[in-house]
């Protein structure tokens, strides 16, 4: 590749990521990917193709469809009596059988509920401090 065709190429890229930071959704939806991403607190994936596939019960029976997370910690927390905080909602997930890919399905259900939050889905009755977390509740109450 000459150095001319490289310089194109890397000027196409960079139009490129103009055009996503140019754009609030686009900008939006890019920093929740990588958010995702980095703290690989989410949904156990499918394997990559050519990656071995895992067994055993680190894998989880069905690997759920991206964003399945944030719909289950809304519902639950639409199901919830009264106001719930995070122990709550992942200890009813988990009663459930919810696949958590998550190392710490307890960050994977904040991070939820945080963005959860952000979007005006649900309410912070009581924001927590040091060691107690924040009490939520529904919108629907």
């Amino acid at each position: 590749m000459t150095i001319a065709r490289k310089v194109e190429e890397r000027i196409r890229k960079l139009q490129l990521i103009h055009q996503i930071v140019s754009d609030p959704e686009l900008l939006s939806l890019l920093q929740e990917v990588l958010a995702d991403a980095d703290s690989k607190n989410g949904l156990a994936l499918a394997p990559q193709e050519g990656e071995p596939e895992k067994s055993g019960p680190e894998r989880a029976v069905e690997s759920p469809k991206r964003g399945n997370l944030l719909r289950r910690v809304l519902d639950t927390a639409n199901s919830m009596p009264g106001p719930f905080d995070v122990n709550a909602i992942e200890q009813r997930m988990v009663q459930s059988g919810f696949p958590f890919g998550a190392k710490s399905p307890k960050i994977a259900v904040g991070s939820a509920l945080r963005k959860l939050e952000r979007r005006n889905m649900i309410r912070i009755l009581t924001r927590g401090s040091g060691s107690a977390p924040n009490i939520y509740r529904r919108l629907t109450e």
